[in-house]
């Protein structure tokens, strides 16, 4: 056992490695390059930068410890949903806190009206988490439609060609990620609507405001930057499988080898899942250490209120 751990280690160790140099060096072109004008943003939370240091923390350990001590006939059901379980615990360590204020009187107001979870996230964050979440959830379904059972009735199997078989991202891991990404999502919009409910104080509402938004930015980023981890992982393991064949000889005949039926797709699977990788480690970090803005796709254009009901 220790032998073949000796010999895994180089390739197992070097994945999160390699993700976390590359990412570490595009955090710091991003910061040198977007810190002029971002300074009077107001941060993220200690308890989020936390949660979004976390993700990276144990999504790492998980993949060495996962690759290392687990093996064939034993699987790693768990491994895909870590990123996306561990930011929805985070993000329900402690919740954004209510700030004391009073409600407005007279006739209501931008900020006299009863607020919704997307109140104050920038539209553009939240279309990528719920297109990248929506990606994630098709990929997981396609794919365990495409798989087979094993011997143990764990449906974590390709079968391919004439009756070639490989390791596949089927419905044994696609669960745990569909569930766990349920979860984020609840976690996610249950925080929204905790910042945006409270009502505004009389004095400094620009300000709030801004807390708000940055608070809401932040929580939608781990989001974020969590799902695109666990795509990363399962784009990786999809174009790593897909690149293999099977072979067999027949004596007097020849050798004949199998592909699998997306082979000619795969290296798109495993690029994309090393940008995947990458750009949410960029994310989460960048987060975590309080330099890396949520705003990701430059400043936004003034809020402008919504037709939203009345509090009465």
């Amino acid at each position: 056992m220790l032998e073949k751990m000796w010999e895994r280690a180089p390739l197992i160790v070097g994945e999160p490695i390699g993700v976390l140099v590359v990412a570490v060096v595009v955090a710091i072109i991003l910061v040198r390059t977007r810190r002029r004008g971002e300074t009077d943003r107001p941060a993220a939370s200690h308890a989020v930068r936390a949660g979004a240091l976390s993700v990276v923390l144990v999504w790492g350990l998980d993949h060495l410890v996962s690759r290392l001590l687990v093996d064939y006939p034993s699987i790693a059901w768990w491994a895909f949903a870590v990123p996306i379980a561990v930011g929805a615990v985070a993000l329900c360590v402690r919740p954004e806190p209510r700030r004391p204020g009073t409600r407005r009187t007279g006739a209501p107001t931008a900020v006299g009206v009863r607020r919704s979870w997307s109140s104050f996230t920038d539209p553009r964050l939240l279309r990528v988490a719920v297109a990248l979440g929506g990606v994630l959830t098709i990929t997981t379904v396609c794919a365990g439609l495409a798989s087979s059972p094993d011997e143990a009735g764990r449906w974590a199997l390709l079968v391919f060609g004439d009756g070639g078989t490989t390791s596949f991202y089927g419905w044994a891991y696609g669960l745990p990620v569909l569930l766990a990404t349920a979860l984020l999502a609840g976690v996610v919009g249950a925080r929204l609507r905790r910042i945006a409910a409270p009502p505004f104080p009389d004095a400094g509402v620009a300000d709030e405001r801004l807390r708000r938004r940055a608070a809401s930015d932040a929580v939608v980023s781990v989001a974020l930057g969590s799902v695109a981890l666990a795509a990363g992982e399962v784009f990786h393991f999809l174009g790593r499988v897909g690149l293999g064949s099977v072979g067999a000889g027949i004596p007097g005949v020849g050798d004949f080898t199998w592909g699998t039926p997306y082979a000619a797709f795969a290296g798109a699977f495993e690029g994309a899942g090393w940008l995947l990788s990458v750009a949410a480690v960029v994310l989460l970090l960048g987060l975590a250490a309080g330099t890396l803005p949520p705003q990701l796709f430059g400043p936004r254009m003034p809020m402008r209120p919504r037709p939203e009901t009345p509090v009465r």
